[in-house]
């Protein structure tokens, strides 16, 4: 997810999205990124993945807001027995994305230190919406479930 330093209105977005720069730096990361990782996304630390796309920053008016990890199979990871919950969820609703994990702006362009890490998980609340390591496993009960 991008944001604009602007209000973006449907002309400047029309403009926006016709920025040549812009539209060459995606395409570079949409096919350059599988390969940098070997082949596979799945098992990439979604900072390292947010380092490499930092690269591709090609205007200073369009910035990365949000990464959320993608798909159906990664997404799988964060959902799963967690022993600190009772009865944790066991799938993602994919309308509403709960406990999909992502980092936003601030942990993309200034934490990027192993230290000062903190992994989200996307409408999980209290002690379980965030954790300094990347946990593989549901951040919510199917009671508190979002439909």
């Amino acid at each position: 997810m991008y944001v604009t330093s602007d209000a973006v209105t449907a002309e400047r977005l029309i403009e926006i999205q016709t920025r040549p720069p812009l539209n060459r730096a995606f395409e570079r990361l949409q096919d350059s990124a599988v390969s940098y990782f070997g082949g596979s996304l799945l098992q990439t630390d979604i900072y390292d993945f947010a380092a490499y796309a930092r690269k591709f920053d090609v205007d200073e008016d369009v910035r990365m807001q949000n990464i959320f990890v993608f798909g159906a199979q990664k997404q799988n990871l964060y959902i799963g027995k967690n022993p600190r919950i009772e009865n944790p969820a066991l799938w993602i609703n994919p309308a509403t994305e709960q406990g999909v994990q992502y980092i936003n702006a601030d942990d993309i362009y200034f934490r990027m230190g192993d230290g000062q890490r903190v992994y989200r998980y996307w409408k999980c609340h209290g002690n379980h919406s965030i954790s300094t390591v990347d946990e593989r496993f549901s951040h919510f009960s199917e009671s508190e479930r979002l439909w």
